[in-house]
């Protein structure tokens, strides 16, 4: 199944008052859904050197990751 942006809206507005819940990148520039195999995993992205080439937005790139990281619940020990 493709992506379908009027699906898209339909979704966020019924997530609209949910606390907690963002919604991937994918709407920014350089950003496209991260592939293994051919299929695009879901909850995850890649963002292009384009999209990462000045410091700042680096450092954005790896807050917005640390603050999704922070928010999953911690692995169980091995």
């Amino acid at each position: 199944m493709s992506y379908d942006p009027e699906v898209a809206d339909r979704v966020r507005q019924v997530l609209a008052d949910q606390r907690g819940v963002t919604e991937q990148a994918l709407g920014e520039p350089h950003v496209r859904p991260m592939l293994l195999g051919g299929r695009a995993l879901s909850g995850f992205i890649t963002v292009e050197p384009a999209g990462f080439a000045a410091d700042g937005a680096l450092a954005g790139w790896v807050r917005r990751g640390l603050d999704v990281a922070a928010g999953l619940p911690a692995k169980p020990d091995r």
